[in-house]
């Protein structure tokens, strides 16, 4: 075995470890809002929940948990890794958006998590889901890494135009945040 060959091995397993931390997240949280799981509040309060900031808060509740749990579940199998990184990001910069509206006042601390979710399926357009994942199977394998900077800019561009159209807040008169 090459240098080579123990680089590349290496990466693919830090590439399970990265989805294992985005993708179980994902579906803890999208199971909380979708079946109430794990003391969450299931998909009607939570459709209640978005009702005040969203203009159609039942077709928003309905995509976002959908997104984030499947989006979760792709992610921890590595199916179609690099898609389902794209649309996770995008609920993940709505929940950090929507976070940040809604507080008086915000340390880093309190964003941590989103923070870290955005970075790694940022991460997992980049690089797709390593060879050990259901992609290695897929006869497109690695072809979608040329697409990586448009599936990236695309899902910003997707939530953008998602806060825009259909949420009545402005997350640039949230609070200033501090590194308290």
């Amino acid at each position: 075995m090459t240098n080579l060959d123990i680089k590349d091995r290496n990466l693919d397993i830090g590439l399970v470890f990265l989805r294992i931390l985005v993708g179980a997240s994902a579906i803890y949280h999208g199971s909380q809002k979708l079946f109430g799981a794990f003391g969450g509040p299931g998909i009607s309060k939570f459709t209640d929940m978005m009702g005040g900031n969203w203009r159609v808060p039942d077709l928003m509740a309905t995509l976002l948990v959908l997104g984030e749990f499947f989006g979760g579940v792709a992610i921890l199998l590595g199916l179609l890794t690099q898609v389902a990184a794209a649309g996770f990001l995008s609920v993940m910069v709505g929940a950090w958006l929507t976070k940040l509206g809604m507080a008086s006042s915000y340390n880093f601390g309190d964003l941590e998590t989103e923070w870290l979710l955005v970075l790694g399926s940022s991460a997992l357009i980049f690089t797709g889901a390593g060879a050990f994942a259901a992609d290695a199977f897929l006869p497109w394998r690695g072809r979608l890494r040329k697409f990586a900077p448009y599936l990236f800019v695309g899902s910003l561009v997707v939530i953008t135009l998602i806060w825009l159209i259909f949420n009545k807040t402005n997350p640039l008169d949230a609070p200033k945040m501090t590194m308290g």
